[in-house]
């Protein structure tokens, strides 16, 4: 599209990023009509209340990021902007006019680590143009001065000293920044429309690359914590383009992006909790842009879990002081009135994509049976050497686990090159990191193939439900073949299968996986979990003289590892002979 004619489209007043003055008649009824909606307003006036008399944030590195002060001045305007527009009390106006100056005056917003960049541009052009006439005309020009020379000019070549690879990437990086910096332009446009031109047409040009990684059909690349990420800046940019300018360029139809909604939904188990393989954490939080994609896709399944969320995070103390949760605001512009939860009716799914997954469930309540394996490479953005990994949950209990990502400042503090992913990188070093902590293979002691591609080469739902997945390039050198089927026979009845060739030479051969419960070993090939007053029997098949055994990993490996308090792993190893081909089943069988 012809960019400089479209933003002939943007409209001169403010405010214009997502929420007119016009709109905001209709968007308070909303609200007021919608028990769902009422108590989350309240929410965000309190935390706006609590943050108004803390002192504005200070320009402080945590190592080498500045991005634990861009999220919390975003989370911090973001609270008080909505509630200054929800109750027009000048209080929460003056004090995100506060913070925003401080910010304004910082010597940089560290464009060596450019997310810390488009965060805190995010967060002063969300101010600048919400607040526009609340500003005094030097105020105005400070914070417009400053999101220009510190925010969008540093996204440029010709103004800039450090990377910017970020431009081209597929990771979330560029979802952020090109975000982050479309919002700045259209904020400030009237005074920059070259500039403004160029940082609209480059983001319409390099977010597919990104957008890409979502097809075929919504499979998020980075997991699903970086979904929450990438995706709710994605839809930040498309929702202010369609508002501002009548047109999202196309981009919300790109394969697999409004698809990935339904991985959100079937990434988290019947007890709740993430399958949080990658860089992920355990915990679901309440995620704005599911609302704005079933609004889209006028599919109210998406929010099936989000009452639970939303009620659970009422719970949690308001945190005025960090950037956590800064997206919230966001659900009230998002959310439509009246709002139905209902369940899904697919109890499985399977995504395709660079990181394939598959997710099978016997049903949609908490005590259901989820069960969940993945393929995928280690060279991915944010991926562990966990190919073949997976999880299990029966009963409301989470019996096979992922012990999910370690904190990244944690390592980089004592100079740890977490990010150093050839085959022999110090990232493996970390053990949440590597394929020993993972539920899945260790042949000879020996890492997976950092850029080894795991493939589903089948998967099917009812009555079936079975995933096959060829790990083959996984442990190239190491096994000649090796594939691995989940199959969910049924409620309370899992079994995962594998079938394995040796190359030509003796093959150790390591099965593990990561629990909570207590063990029990009956004898060699019967094992009993136990957690509260439900139990999980697991049954080795097919294969002598292997026996269960346990390994402790409560506490670290190594002195840069976090610990793993209350985890162990229960599994068996098993020498083969050169050039053998042995199948085998690990049958878990629940209590009724």
């Amino acid at each position: 599209m012809d960019i400089k004619a479209t933003l002939k489209n943007l409209p001169s007043e403010h405010p214009r990023l997502f929420l007119t003055r016009a709109q905001e008649a209709e968007w308070k009824s909303n609200i007021t009509s919608s028990p769902f909606l009422q108590p989350l307003a309240s929410h965000v006036v309190d935390m706006a209340d609590a943050i108004i008399p803390l002192p504005p944030s200070e320009q402080k590195m945590t190592g080498r990021r500045l991005l634990t002060i861009s999220r919390c001045t975003l989370k911090r305007i973001l609270y008080l902007g909505t509630a200054y527009r929800l109750t027009n009390e000048r209080p929460y106006a003056d004090r995100a006019i506060e913070e925003m100056k401080a910010m304004a005056v910082f010597s940089d917003w560290n464009p060596r680590h450019f997310l810390d960049v488009a965060e805190m541009t995010t967060a002063l052009a969300i101010g600048y143009d919400w607040l526009y006439h609340e500003l005094s005309l030097e105020d105005r020009e400070l914070i417009k001065e400053a999101l220009i020379e510190k925010g969008l000019k540093p996204s440029f070549p010709e103004y800039a000293d450090h990377s910017l690879w970020w431009i081209e990437s597929t990771n979330n990086w560029n979802q952020v920044c090109h975000a982050g910096m479309t919002l700045g332009a259209l904020a400030v446009y009237e005074d920059i429309p070259d500039l403004a031109e160029r940082i609209l047409e480059r983001a319409v040009q390099k977010l597919p690359l990104v957008m890409d990684g979502y097809g075929p059909n919504g499979a998020y690349p980075e997991g699903a914590n970086y979904w929450s990420y990438g995706t709710t800046y994605n839809v930040l940019f498309l929702d202010a383009v369609s508002n501002a300018l009548g047109t999202d360029f196309g981009l919300s139809k790109r394969p697999g992006f409004m698809e990935s909604s339904d991985y959100m939904q079937h990434v988290v188990g019947a007890t709740g909790t993430y399958f949080n393989y990658s860089d992920c954490g355990l915990d679901p939080a309440p995620e704005p842009a599911l609302y704005w994609m079933a609004k889209k896709r006028n599919d109210p399944s998406l929010l099936w879990k989000e009452q639970d969320r939303l009620d659970a995070f009422y719970k949690k103390d308001l945190q005025p002081a960090k950037g956590h949760h800064r997206f919230i605001p966001l659900l009230l512009l998002w959310a439509t009135a009246p709002l139905r939860f209902e369940p899904p009716s697919e109890t499985y799914w399977s995504g395709k994509g660079e990181t394939p997954v598959a997710f099978h469930r016997s049903g949609w309540e908490k005590d259901a049976t989820y069960a969940a394996i993945k393929g995928g490479s280690p060279h991915t953005s944010h991926a562990h050497m966990d190919s073949g990994s997976f999880v299990l949950e029966m009963n409301g209990v989470r019996w096979a686990h992922d012990l999910g990502m370690q904190s990244y400042y944690s390592l980089e503090k004592i100079d740890f090159q977490l990010w150093d992913r050839k085959q022999d990188g110090q990232r493996w070093d970390a053990f949440r990191l590597g394929t020993y902590s993972h539920n899945t293979l260790v042949i000879d002691g020996q890492q997976q193939r950092v850029k080894g591609k795991s493939l589903i080469v089948h998967s099917d739902g009812a009555p079936t439900h079975l995933t096959v997945v060829d790990l083959s390039p996984a442990y190239k050198g190491q096994l000649a073949s090796a594939k691995r089927s989940l199959h969910l026979h049924e409620h309370l009845k899992v079994t995962i299968l594998d079938d394995i060739e040796t190359v030509d030479k003796e093959t150790t051969l390591r099965w593990a996986m990561v629990t909570r419960a207590k063990v029990e070993i009956k004898d060699g090939s019967h094992a009993v979990l136990r957690e509260g007053d439900t139990s999980l029997e697991m049954t080795l098949e097919g294969i002598e003289p292997a026996e269960w055994k346990t390994w402790e990993i409560s506490e670290p490996a190594n002195e840069w590892d976090q610990a793993n308090p209350g985890y162990k792993m229960i599994g068996f190893e098993i020498t083969l002979p050169a050039l053998t081909k042995q199948s085998y089943t690990v049958r878990f069988t629940g209590k009724p």
